[in-house]
């Protein structure tokens, strides 16, 4: 049901309009290639920070030792130093690290059976606590096999202790800081949320607290090392988490704007002057040249446009435009407001074929419904249709404010250039009603 499909990185550049955001994103990365990847980056670039995700389970043996190891060994071989046919030739001959199956379970197996869990863990081995969990003694409620196979996977990813000494994962992350160090970057580790509550439900209090242990370890370490580190672990509500039968960190729409926050919050302390809080935000405007804060991720047409080059298309296949949305998570906006929404269309429109949608429902319980018409239809390329509506007593948990265009004829028409302003009662703006009802940055 998201509305907003994109990345946790899209949903923090929101916070910071001015600056320009590149991502890599691919999933089963650790930092070992993240810190190949970095070392590409030429020395002269333009690039000043780094967020650098950093995956909890990405240091245990299950991950590790894991099959996809040798896939992702392969793929960096061309990133290394020397003639790139030579490279080619490596890869072709396999000369990279893939030890086989076999010896792959070996070595976790060795890892399950012989890495210790500590004094306080319930049990001194992981292997000795999915044999506990097996025969039952371990949390007799769970009693279906689906549940007990998900409290074992818990604990083979994250039953474990962080050795700094000899932690792959660990001597990456170091050289990255290193690295940052070297060019001069400035360094935000971002740790990623995992699924504690569901943790604990099936394993009891002892892994989360193993989890939290690892935590404040990475947190610690790598801020005396001169990194902000971001700790998102608890952040993301179970409820959250898409994935139900794996622990993943994929997260549905709330999660990923809660773990973007916090980044966002912590990159303030490099940037306070281009820091601009969408929780706090008051004028939300798309050309739908790219995804914009506040409204759902949409396919674009090129074939006209108002400003720049894309628009959105409506026809009897497609009679509804991305909406603009907002619940009480999304704002710090509290109290009666007035809601001005605006939009441009182009296209043959008769009679009242386009609407302008505002809706507010409250759990899926319809509280508000407004349509409004264009006053004017005029013989111009782009008119404006607008409507405002008095929100009160403002936004409450549950509520979700929508708007959005709705095209009911046979041809097709385009949208472009749509604004939303939420104008707190008490605010200064609300004096110039008048004037801001029909502003437009177009």
């Amino acid at each position: 049901n998201d509305r907003d499909r994109r990345r946790i990185s899209d949903m923090a550049a929101d916070y910071y309009p001015g600056l320009d955001w590149g991502t890599l994103n691919k999933g089963a990365l650790h930092a070992g290639i993240y810190l190949r990847l970095l070392q590409q980056i030429p020395a002269d670039s333009k690039v000043e920070t780094i967020v650098v995700t950093m995956n909890l389970r990405s240091f245990g043996a299950n991950w590790i030792h894991s099959k996809l190891e040798s896939v992702l060994q392969r793929d960096i071989v061309l990133l290394n130093p020397g003639p790139k046919l030579w490279n080619r030739f490596r890869m072709g001959l396999k000369a990279y690290y893939n030890p086989g199956e076999y010896k792959r379970k070996v070595l976790l197996q060795w890892h399950f059976k012989n890495d210790h869990l500590g004094p306080h863990a319930p049990y001194p081995t992981a292997q000795a606590w999915i044999d506990a969990l097996e025969s039952g003694q371990s949390n007799p409620s769970l009693s279906d096999s689906a549940s007990l196979s998900l409290a074992q996977t818990f604990i083979r990813l994250f039953a474990f202790r962080i050795d700094t000494s000899t932690n792959p994962r660990i001597r990456d992350f170091d050289k990255i800081v290193e690295l940052a160090q070297k060019r001069g970057w400035k360094l935000v580790f971002n740790i990623l949320s995992e699924n504690v509550e569901k943790a604990r439900l099936l394993t009891g209090d002892a892994l989360p607290s193993l989890m939290m242990q690892n935590r404040d370890l990475l947190v610690k370490r790598y801020s005396r090392m001169g990194a902000i580190v971001v700790d998102n672990l608890t952040v993301v509500d179970s409820s959250l988490f898409i994935d139900k039968n794996w622990p993943t960190e994929h997260y549905a729409e709330a999660g990923r704007k809660a773990v973007a926050r916090n980044i966002a919050l912590s990159l303030k302390a490099f940037y306070p002057q281009i820091f601009d809080d969408v929780k706090e935000r008051t004028h939300f405007y798309t050309d739908f040249e790219r995804p914009a804060p506040g409204f759902a991720t949409y396919t674009t047409s090129t074939r006209k446009a108002r400003s720049g080059t894309h628009a959105i298309a409506l026809h009897p296949g497609q009679p509804y435009s991305p909406a603009f949305y907002l619940t009480a998570n999304d704002t710090e906006i509290r109290g009666a407001a007035t809601l001005i929404v605006s939009a441009f269309y182009s296209g043959h429109v008769i009679d009242n074929q386009m609407k302008l949608v505002i809706s507010l429902e409250n759990n899926q319980v319809r509280q508000m419904y407004r349509v409004a018409y264009p006053e004017n239809i005029t013989d111009k390329e782009w008119n404006e249709i607008s409507y405002s509506v008095l929100l009160k007593p403002g936004l409450r948990p549950g509520d979700l404010l929508t708007a959005y265009c709705w095209y009911t004829g046979t041809d097709t028409v385009f949208i472009d250039d749509f604004n939303v302003r939420i104008i707190p009662s008490d605010s200064t703006w609300f004096d110039n009603f008048a004037k801001l009802k029909n502003t437009s940055p177009k």
